[in-house]
């Protein structure tokens, strides 16, 4: 579940909703009722090992802006 400026983006709980580079967009795991935690979106972007900064703000900022690691891999063995 993510609440947007548009409405709540409610998903199945096989998918996942889109990270965005803003804290107020932070999904939601409903059944859970509680935001995803910054590990959660490393893992989502496929980026373990890397250390985000301490702050919320900053650090789902930029789970927001990253790219998928593995998808990115997908893609450049196709080029």
């Amino acid at each position: 579940m993510q609440f947007r400026a548009s409405g709540i983006r409610v998903k199945k709980i096989d998918f996942f909703p889109s990270l965005v580079c803003t804290t107020t967009q932070i999904p939601i795991i409903g059944w859970q009722k509680r935001y995803i935690t910054k590990s959660e979106g490393l893992k989502l972007q496929s980026l373990t090992g890397i250390k985000l900064p301490d702050n919320d703000n900053a650090a789902f900022k930029a789970l927001g802006n990253a790219v998928n690691s593995k998808i990115v891999k997908l893609i450049a063995k196709q080029l």
